[in-house]
């Protein structure tokens, strides 16, 4: 009996040895997960922070954007008036052109012009 005791001590302790190095194997990778886990939340951290500058960034832009283009429209506005302008202007001048065709038809007028 004391034969078969030591046996199953041995069996036992041969047992306890495999759960311990399995247990130990899985602290060891639980521990690696941990930090690959908390390397992780730093990475998206510091992702979270740059995002949050380059949202800033694009607001600045597109405030810029927006003043460019009322500036734009301003501008449009302006040569659509001188453009406006330059037809009247073109308009006066045609006519001046027929009145003074008209004056140089007349004989004294004509002659007065081209001393």
């Amino acid at each position: 009996m004391l034969f078969m005791a030591t046996d199953n001590t041995k069996a036992i302790k041969e047992l306890l040895e495999v759960i311990k190095n399995k247990v130990g194997k899985i602290e060891a990778r639980q521990g690696i997960q941990s930090l690959e886990i908390r390397s992780t939340k730093d990475q998206v951290s510091v992702l979270n922070e740059k995002l949050d500058e380059l949202k800033t960034d694009l607001n600045g832009v597109k405030t810029d954007v927006k003043g460019i283009k009322d500036q734009l429209k301003e501008l449009n506005e302006k040569a659509d008036g001188i453009l406006e302008f330059a037809e009247g202007v073109d308009e006066d001048l045609q006519d001046h052109k027929k009145r003074l065709t008209r004056i140089e038809r007349v004989p004294v007028i004509a002659h007065a012009l081209n001393k």
